[in-house]
């Protein structure tokens, strides 16, 4: 565990019990997007419970605390950003993919800070973006000036309209790297292109792969999964199947 040497003690101020119960009940709707909830939601209340704590215990001797909560739980496999899921764990992991500052991975981003001592929550040194075929959304900048931007996209990408292009533009971007993400390790499609290179709608053919170089690589790892996925069943099939033959065949 982590011991800090810090004068501010916010323990205080939250009741350990009720940020227990809190992240329980967060950690029980892993799929929940926040965005979706009224403020008088309860599930709202105990995301608002687990928020003011981290505020008050974060660079404090006791903000260890949360995180020994949160060791008694196991990381959904899949993580979507904006969920109470994303929240609880998505700075918990070690291995982001091709992301290796996990401050830039839109999983880490607006979730629980990892375990650390002292100073400001630390930021990603590129402005972070979502794209989902349908809306462009910035959802980190550190105000440090980058012209640099990581855009998360989803499976399969049909590429960027002019609006967005300019939004980019607009925000100071001049690089942009497209990731994807699976079973929360992020996939490079194309790495610091330039705004104007970027693929357009029009130049990606309507499978979304087009001439999106990296595209297939995301696909390769989603088959990829989904075929373990199919040959266990398979296997498992096979198996249940000669059990029964061999109990049929003592009768």
């Amino acid at each position: 565990m982590t011991k800090c040497n810090n004068k501010k003690s916010g323990v205080d101020n939250v009741q350990v019990t009720e940020l227990e119960k809190a992240i329980d009940v967060l950690a029980k709707n892993p799929n929940v997007q926040i965005n979706s909830l009224s403020k008088t939601d309860p599930l709202y209340k105990s995301f608002e419970t687990v928020k003011i704590s981290v505020s008050l215990l974060y660079d404090t001797n006791h903000y260890s605390i949360i995180h020994d909560i949160l060791s008694t739980y196991k990381a959904p496999s899949e993580l979507t950003p904006g969920t109470f899921g994303a929240f609880l764990f998505g700075c918990r992991q070690e291995n982001y993919g091709d992301v290796k500052d996990k401050y830039c991975s839109v999983l880490c981003i607006n979730s629980i800070p990892p375990l650390k001592c002292k100073g400001p929550v630390t930021c990603c040194n590129s402005q972070v973006w979502t794209h989902d075929n349908v809306s462009l959304k910035k959802v980190s900048d550190c105000k440090n000036g980058t012209t640099k931007a990581i855009v998360y996209t989803e499976f399969p990408f049909m590429g960027f309209t002019q609006k967005e292009i300019d939004e980019l533009k607009a925000a100071g971007i001049k690089k942009v790297t497209l990731m994807q993400t699976v079973n929360n390790k992020h996939v490079t499609i194309f790495d610091s292109l330039d705004i104007d290179k970027v693929p357009t709608k029009n130049a990606v053919g309507p499978s979304g792969m087009g001439n999106v170089v990296g595209t297939g690589r995301a696909r390769d790892v989603l088959i990829s999964g989904s075929s373990v996925f199919w040959i266990v069943i398979l296997v498992l099939g096979i198996l249940a199947l000669l059990a029964w033959l061999w109990i049929a065949s003592g009768r």
